[in-house]
């Protein structure tokens, strides 16, 4: 989001929304995070827990993990 600001009307017309955004932003970036390769999701789909979170991610630039 706060490379796309832009494209959010609430940031867009807030700058002190965006940059709260920008320090939560660096925060999550810290944390680890672990991924399965799409071509193995039917071999661990039994591992899958009720709770557990789960993005999507792309390669587009900026964009690092759809909502879902």
């Amino acid at each position: 989001m706060n490379t796309h600001v832009d494209a959010y009307r609430q940031l867009k017309n807030n700058p002190k929304y965006a940059s709260e955004i920008t320090k939560i932003g660096k925060e999550i970036s810290l944390r680890k995070y672990y991924y399965i390769l799409q071509e193995k999701i039917l071999k661990v789909e039994n591992k899958i827990q009720s709770g557990d979170i789960i993005g999507i991610t792309t390669n587009v630039e900026g964009l690092d993990i759809a909502h879902t």
